[in-house]
């Protein structure tokens, strides 16, 4: 009878503790996707959930040592704690070293964050509360971002450019991620309330003006559509996506609200491929990855230093700011040993998923697009000192270790053939 009652004290105590977690967590998110940077000035709120998140952390790790003695340290921490290590390592041949111990600073929280995601959301049925929450985040931070906007500049201006100083490329980005986690649980796990959390989040996307952000959900959207191979109907799903999405693009480019915001863009990057027109802002990324090219050749294996690209671009001309594209970033500032550090771990996860995801698992399928969406997002962000992409990048690699490979079944046993007298 005590052995029953402390089992149910034990279960109990491990309920509360998770949703004590779950609710840090949730804040924690919050904080980073409704502020400009995750570690701005007096920003309260966010360091008050980090330091939830990582206290209570801490008590279930304390009563798992206790009960198990072990603790879980999972191979994305040795990852990125390696990267880390590099990175602070390059102050010693930084062109500024100043900068260096600045971003040191960001990716140090962000290995604390995957370490702590490791502890509570490694489980098979923890790491669905984890997706559930990344999804929650969203909505909730998109709703709050709309109160704070008038309704007369919701379609005049990217959103979030006129009520919040985050940049509207970063909103796009989380609300990519959330779309594509719901479309995910709408399609393949059959939770059918998770469409309209889909669309909407969808089309916050697309009224921040991203360019990159909306391609990178529509793929995102079309790829877990074919992979979504053992579903009934199959063929008429896949199709059904790809109606929805020529829809949306479709709507882009007539709806009047929606072409101020979006569609123009459109046209513009289309008129800069077909040298038929000038696109401002293509032009500047361009001419910053050619800098940042040249940078690299200069300082091909070591780079100029961790977060050391803007301050050689301003030398060069009258700009100090990022890449604007992660590949091109790493490559200038940490040179050829620290880009294979980096996506290295990024490409055995993409095979481990893919591999998965053939056998049949329905997350690996996930795991598959989110990584594929990171990358694709790569080519117009800078992303391994943020939080939004490493608490994504945190979850694929956590299902690696929950995510069943179905082994093909044995063939029976031949019966042997009596012998004949």
């Amino acid at each position: 009878m005590t052995s029953t009652a402390e089992r149910n004290n034990r279960k109990s105590l491990t309920i509360s503790l998770d949703n004590f977690v779950d609710v840090s967590f949730f804040l924690l998110l919050f904080s980073v996707y409704t502020n400009i940077f995750f570690d701005g000035h007096n920003n309260y709120f966010y360091f008050f959930a980090f330091f939830a998140f990582l206290g209570t952390t801490a008590i279930r790790l304390i009563f798992r040592i206790r009960q198990t003695g072990s603790v879980i340290v999972p191979p994305v921490t040795l990852w990125f704690g390696l990267f880390v290590l590099y990175g602070f390592a390059s102050i010693l041949w930084a062109h500024y070293p100043a900068a260096s111990f600045h971003i040191t600073s960001r990716i140090l929280q962000c290995l604390i964050i995957q370490f702590c995601m490791a502890q509570n959301y490694s489980s098979k049925t923890a790491l669905p509360r984890c997706l559930k929450i990344i999804v929650t985040a969203s909505v909730m931070s998109s709703l709050y971002m709309l109160s704070q906007t008038s309704l007369e500049n919701l379609f005049k201006n990217p959103f979030g450019s006129v009520s919040s100083s985050l940049n509207p490329n970063m909103f796009a980005v989380i609300y990519s991620f959330g779309a594509i986690i719901a479309f995910f649980f709408a399609s393949h796990l059959h939770k059918r309330i998770a469409y309209p959390i889909a669309f909407y989040l969808t089309f916050m996307v697309l009224i921040t003006g991203s360019r990159k952000s909306t391609i990178t959900v529509l793929a995102a959207l079309f790829l877990l559509s074919v992979l979504a191979t053992n579903s009934r109907y199959w063929f008429l799903r896949l199709m059904l996506t790809l109606g929805v999405i020529v829809l949306v693009l479709y709507l882009i480019m007539t709806i009047p609200e929606l072409y101020a915001v979006l569609g123009r863009r459109f046209d513009s990057m289309l008129g800069f491929f077909t040298n038929n027109e000038k696109d401002y802002s293509m032009t500047l990324r361009l001419t910053f990855l050619r800098v940042a090219r040249q940078i690299f050749l200069e300082n091909i294996f070591f780079g100029v230093g961790l977060a050391n690209f803007p301050v050689v671009l301003g030398t060069v001309m009258n700009a100090s700011t990022y890449a604007h594209n992660n590949y091109y970033e790493l490559l200038a500032d940490l040179g050829l040993v620290g880009f294979l550090i980096y996506y290295s771990y990024y490409i055995y996860v993409a095979v481990a998923s893919l591999k998965r995801a053939l056998l049949g698992s329905q997350y690996a399928k996930l795991m598959v697009t989110l990584v594929a969406a990171i990358l694709l997002c790569d080519f117009g962000i800078v992303s391994f000192y943020t939080i939004q992409f490493n608490v994504i990048f945190t979850c694929a690699t956590l299902f690696l270790s929950v995510c069943e490979i179905k082994q093909p079944s044995p063939l029976p046993a031949k019966k042997p053939v009596p012998i004949a007298d």
